[in-house]
């Protein structure tokens, strides 16, 4: 997790998708389009709850002042690429059987899939109190070493404060790949508009409620009473190996094949990336480049088309 580096926003100089012009219309035309929008989180990382507020922030004012636009956010995995491995230093809440610690690879493993499928066995083969860690000591531990974490958890706290959050890390945590398998599986079943209600429940149970995001139970009543969705159903999608293996393919292509190294990570139109995170005028500046843009390659009558 990037937690003082921003990625590179990349603007290109025309939007297109595949190659192809994208079809915008022109201000008057009554139709509403759909921006597409890709966004590449872990609920591990701070910065990806203050982004979904930016963004949020951004296309509200946008949609606003274009009324034919309608943005539609889904939420893509991502997983930080940590391994947790057993160890001798009590990093982990005192009553876990099993010592923990997170690892991170000095050197970038061969493929993200060996990264993320070692995590799982390890965790797998262990009991329940050997795969939850102490937050706190988990984000010192990513952060450099203990008290690393605070001056970040500072920072987040005075740029999320600005956006209406509050942040802490009280309670154990685990790997955070369930919640994407939650996430992935409300998309599929109830949309966009309750994946993201889904994804904001996470990042409060996780940051502001002090609950364990990897624990079942935990996900089942949030994935029930914020989606609809039955808890049996809830349930069955957790522990469904087709469901696990969707959001390993979904992760892995988001590093190998579309380059996400650091979330947040945020894609338009297919084409359009900004990486870590940014403030809401980013967005706007986006958004009215992709409008202007385009306003101007459809300027010719639409009955010629």
């Amino acid at each position: 997790m990037a937690v003082s580096q921003l990625d590179r926003l990349d603007l290109p100089q025309t939007a297109t998708a595949l190659g192809k012009p994208v079809s915008m219309p022109s201000p008057t035309r009554a139709e509403r389009l759909l921006v597409p929008i890709e966004l590449f989180s872990d609920i591990l990382c701070p910065w990806c709850w203050i982004e979904k507020r930016s963004l949020e922030a951004a296309m509200k004012k946008f949609e606003s002042k274009h009324p034919q636009v309608e943005f539609e956010v889904v939420w893509r995995s991502f997983c930080l690429n940590p391994l947790f491995k057993t160890s001798t230093s009590t990093i982990c809440s005192p009553s876990t059987s099993t010592q923990t610690r997170l690892i991170l690879p000095k050197k970038k493993p061969s493929t993200y899939r060996q990264s993320l499928h070692a995590n799982e066995k390890l965790l797998n083969t262990t009991d329940r109190g050997g795969s939850e860690c102490g937050k706190i000591a988990l984000y010192d531990e990513m952060a450099g070493g203990p008290g690393k974490f605070q001056p970040h958890l500072d920072r987040v706290s005075a740029v999320g404060a600005h956006y209406g959050l509050k942040f802490s890390v009280t309670g154990d945590t685990g790997p955070t790949r369930a919640s994407q398998i939650l996430i992935a599986n409300i998309l599929r079943r109830r949309g966009p508009a309750a994946q993201a209600r889904v994804v904001e429940a996470l990042f409060r149970s996780h940051f502001l409620d002090g609950k364990d995001i990897s624990d079942e139970d935990v996900l089942v009543s949030l994935g029930s009473e914020t989606a609809g969705l039955p808890a049996d159903v809830v349930r069955s999608d957790l522990r469904d190996d087709d469901n696990g293996r969707f959001v390993d393919d979904e992760a892995e292509a988001a590093v190998e094949e579309k380059g996400v190294e650091a979330v947040p990570c945020v894609t338009v139109l297919g084409k359009y990336k900004v990486g870590g995170y940014q403030e809401q005028e980013v967005f706007e500046k986006l958004f009215e480049r992709i409008w202007a843009e385009n306003a101007r390659v459809l300027s010719k009558p639409w009955d010629n088309d």
